[in-house]
């Protein structure tokens, strides 16, 4: 009887760490949602003005903006830098963007999760960078250098 009783608390401790273990994991997949798929990228991300802050581990975020047009086509600013540029966006939904500056030879390639309306997470899929949109707005339909810097 003392066995089986042990056996059962046993077995009720294995289940408690399970369903924690399950809250938390829950928890943490509806904290990151998962990325944008290749249809829902293309509604958000083409014909867009957008602007937000790459995060720094040690502070002082730096402030990005980027313009896409309909075509994909875009005028990208960051840390005082302006830059011609395009965005492709894969079958798994992952936008790449590659600039004139670099020739379009090196492209850096992000999964895009939706935080709140109009609020996106840019994870970079090297694992290295990830950029917060703060501000998108729709509708665009031609990105000027000269609207950037004002």
């Amino acid at each position: 009887m003392r066995r089986l009783a042990k056996d059962r608390l046993g077995r009720l401790r294995v289940a408690a760490a399970l369903c924690a273990v399950l809250a938390l994991a829950g928890a943490a997949a509806a904290a990151t949602g998962r990325p944008l798929d290749a249809a829902e990228a293309k509604l958000t991300f083409f014909g867009v003005d957008m602007s937000g802050v790459m995060p720094r581990e040690t502070g002082g975020d730096v402030a990005w903006r980027e313009c896409v047009d309909p075509a994909g086509e875009t005028v990208y600013w960051f840390a005082g830098e302006l830059d011609r540029g395009r965005l492709r966006i894969r079958e798994d939904g992952a936008l790449c963007f590659s600039y004139k500056s670099t020739g379009y030879a090196e492209e850096g390639c992000f999964a895009a999760y939706a935080e709140a309306k109009g609020q996106y997470r840019f994870v970079g899929l090297d694992g290295e960078s990830t950029f917060l949109t703060k501000r998108l707005r729709k509708g665009v339909k031609a990105c000027s250098a000269q609207e950037m810097v004002s």
